[in-house]
């Protein structure tokens, strides 16, 4: 019976990571980008883990002056994957494509290997009382080193593809920290 449930748990990880995109990654970060208005600030906080079974996370996302009221957001992480995991070239939710993707039309910079590149899907809430709902993003960030072993600024970029913030998007180089790690071995 152990070693069924083992098989199971074993299995569902795999399924995990086919759907979570490239990878197990476990990623966080915050700080602040340009806000879309000019002169302003967007500020972010996160948090996403795929390396136990299923997914977890939050992500939290306020830009103050980008509609009536700010874009503000609460959500959980339901998708995060490391896009440079060598050999593995399962991306079955696309999300490693779509971050590639919005890094580029972003006009980002990150290693051309894809390292310290992460993506978060998350379903989010808005706290904004004028635009309330529900909707879904799509985060990319890198992790570009710390201190004088930084090879660039880390960056993020968030998309928004539904619910009442639907459209928006915002890119930077982050006043902050951003950081990912490979799963533990087991």
């Amino acid at each position: 019976m152990l070693v069924k449930r083992v098989l199971t748990a074993v299995s569902a990880a795999v399924a995990a990571a086919m759907l979570s995109g490239c990878g197990f990654t476990q990623v966080s970060g915050g700080g602040w980008i340009p806000s879309v208005v000019e002169g302003e600030k967007a500020n972010f906080g996160f948090w996403g883990d795929s390396c136990y079974e299923g997914v977890q996370g939050n992500f939290n996302y306020h830009d103050m002056n980008a509609v009536e009221g700010g874009v503000k957001m609460n959500g959980w992480v339901t998708e995060a994957a490391d896009c440079a995991v060598p050999g593995l070239n399962v991306d079955a939710m696309g999300l490693c494509e779509k971050c590639r993707d919005i890094v580029q039309q972003a006009g980002l910079s990150v290693p051309e290997d894809g390292s310290g590149l992460a993506v978060l899907a998350a379903d989010y809430r808005s706290t904004n009382p004028q635009n309330k709902g529900e909707g879904k993003l799509i985060a990319c960030m890198a992790d570009n080193g710390e201190g004088s072993k930084a090879i660039a600024d880390d960056m993020i970029a968030v998309k928004v593809t539904k619910g009442p913030f639907k459209g928006y998007f915002n890119k930077g180089y982050v006043q902050g920290n951003i950081q990912q790690w490979s799963c533990p071995e087991s």
